[in-house]
């Protein structure tokens, strides 16, 4: 894909004995970034923050934005 050097910006957000809550309608401002993304093309997202929250959901949002880039 053309990606090397090292990151420029990570973040880790830890919650503490809890799950984070998604928001009312995470699904359809989800649906709308993917959409916006599709558009672009190359560009992909993945993680907790889109299609679950548990670690076999992260791995699949991975392999999803994997297969969608190629």
């Amino acid at each position: 894909m053309g990606v090397s050097g090292q990151p420029m910006d990570a973040v880790v957000v830890r919650y503490a004995d809890a799950f984070p809550q998604y928001r009312v309608h995470h699904l359809l401002r989800t649906a709308g970034v993917e959409s916006g993304l599709a558009r672009v093309g190359g560009i992909a997202v993945a993680g907790a923050a889109y299609h679950g929250l548990g670690i076999p959901a992260c791995i699949a949002s991975g392999r999803a934005a994997a297969h969608a880039l190629l």
